[in-house]
């Protein structure tokens, strides 16, 4: 067992203003909501955060009164938040993750920027843990919401990387002219197309630890960030790439 910690991030979309993100909050342990509690409360004090994202796994075992205390903590937010639940609220809860629809609205979201498009997706077929897949309804929704020729960035919030699910190569398709940025919350090992870059999972095989993402100017900058270096207060790894 690690003990989780919860980190924001911030990524820049406007001038002036931010995305913030939330990784693997794990509801259900006292520590876990005080940890999730802290985070709230520094975002809120953060000027010009006006969307934030709460991705991995939402609760620590799928009971319902663990969502519906993440929903108490999470509604302390002033910026409008959208969640991305991972495999332990869906295969793990009674509802096989309809709790997510029920308590927070629909399984994908798009958010539009002058700059770019974030994107935030469900991968999950509830009833077949096996599989990785986004459904025919989402791909519908996304090729309208894509239509725009415009919108040649993607940053897309998802669990598990677009590129393992079963129809990816529909994805890729339709964005084929775009530059495509992932922020998971499960890495997944093999993966080797260049154009589709990781920018957030968490990665517990030296311990527990993230890797952040943030921007500046034409760049992203990728940090690693484990539970000993940020104990030695150690300067994270950060490797530069073009998006």
């Amino acid at each position: 067992f690690f003990s989780v910690l919860l980190y924001s991030m911030q990524f820049s979309f406007a001038q002036g203003s931010y995305l913030a993100v939330i990784t693997d909050p794990q509801i259900g342990p006292q520590i876990n909501a005080m940890n999730l509690i802290e985070v709230v409360e520094d975002i809120n004090k953060r000027q010009n955060i006006n969307q934030v994202v709460v991705l991995g796994n939402i609760t620590a075992n799928g009971k319902f009164d663990e969502f519906i205390w993440a929903q108490e903590i999470l509604d302390g937010l002033t910026a409008p938040f959208f969640v991305v639940g991972g495999e332990k609220d869906y295969f793990l809860s009674e509802g096989k993750g309809s709790e997510i629809s029920l308590l927070w609205g629909d399984d994908k979201n798009i958010i539009n920027t002058k700059n770019f498009s974030a994107i935030c997706l469900n991968t999950f077929l509830p009833h077949f843990p096996s599989k990785k897949y986004i459904d025919v309804e989402t791909m519908n929704w996304l090729e309208d919401k894509l239509a725009d020729g415009k919108i040649s960035r993607l940053l897309t919030f998802s669990y598990h990387p677009i590129q393992v699910s079963d129809n990816s190569d529909q994805f890729i398709e339709m964005n084929l002219n775009k530059k495509i940025f992932s922020f998971v919350g499960k890495n997944e090992k093999g993966l080797k197309d260049k154009s589709v870059f990781e920018g957030l999972y968490l990665n517990r095989k030296d311990g527990w630890g993230y890797v952040l993402v943030s921007t500046n100017k034409d760049s992203i900058h990728i940090k690693k960030i484990l539970s000993g270096e940020i104990k030695k207060k150690v300067k994270p790894e950060i490797v530069r790439t073009t998006f």
